[in-house]
């Protein structure tokens, strides 16, 4: 097993498995190639104290997350270029008990591809905060505190998220096209607080929210099947919602409006 942590300064390959002992950072410039197959897991109790933890992690707040971050545990950040698998390739995992999660901050100069990862027991499993569109496509998040979490332009589809407590959750200016992805055994599958998103054929099943939008523009839900114990769909705020063609299962309420948003 190999041992990394720091910040790399060298276009690196990994293969086989590798063992984060820190924090751990791809700066600009400079790209990680992981290889199919290598696993990816983190030392307990190991961190450094990177800034983006205390600004980007604490998002149970708005949330009503339970849980927290923990300060001690490792971060996997990406400033520079992260290449993943593809589709039929043999899957790379990302994760163990006791990580904070793998943080996309910037790749100004291309779009960010996330694909054929099994990203799991993380506080966040997957962040997009700054930069250009990001892909996430044909992973799987298992028992996570947040599945994937975004700030940008983001297009999320073909993904499997488990366990986790809320599976998507997007925040300030981003655009969201969420695409045939399956959420099941999770507490929240989609909370929205962004600026638009296009949701369309997704399967969810939750304990409690289905999906929850509180956004400034517009969002379509088309073609998606939800299935909840509480609140299915949840419309707040300003949203101008357009939901049509679904299929809508709650134990409580169906689609739910408050006074100020708008549903057709």
């Amino acid at each position: 097993m190999i041992e990394k942590s720091g910040i790399i300064k060298h276009d690196e390959v990994w293969d086989g498995k590798i063992l984060i002992t820190g924090d751990f950072k791809v700066p600009e410039g400079v790209t990680l190639r992981l290889m199919p197959g290598c696993e990816v897991s983190f030392a307990p109790k190991a961190g450094y104290r990177y800034a983006v933890r205390q600004k980007h992690l604490d998002m149970q707040g708005s949330m009503g997350m339970g849980s927290k971050p923990d300060d001690d545990a490792c971060l996997f950040v990406v400033s520079g270029r992260l290449i993943t698998g593809k589709k039929g390739q043999k899957k790379i995992r990302i994760g163990n008990e006791g990580w904070n999660g793998l943080f996309v901050i910037a790749q100004f100069e291309q779009d960010a591809v996330i694909e054929n990862c099994i990203i799991h027991n993380a506080y966040c499993g997957l962040g997009k905060f700054h930069g250009r569109h990001m892909v996430v496509r044909h992973n799987q998040f298992v028992n996570n505190t947040i599945g994937l979490t975004f700030y940008m332009d983001i297009d999320v589809h073909d993904n499997v998220f488990s366990n986790c407590g809320t599976a998507i959750a997007g925040f300030d200016k981003g655009a969201a096209k969420i695409h045939n992805n399956k959420i099941r055994n999770s507490r929240d599958a989609i909370r929205l607080y962004c600026q638009s998103a296009d949701l369309l054929g997704n399967a969810l099943t939750t304990s409690a929210t289905g999906v929850e939008l509180d956004l400034s523009g517009f969002v379509s839900m088309k073609g998606n099947r939800v299935y909840s114990g509480n609140n299915a769909v949840k419309v707040k705020g300003i949203t101008e919602a357009k939901i049509e063609g679904n299929k809508i299962e709650s134990l409580q309420d169906g689609i739910s409006c408050d006074e100020n948003a708008q549903a057709a």
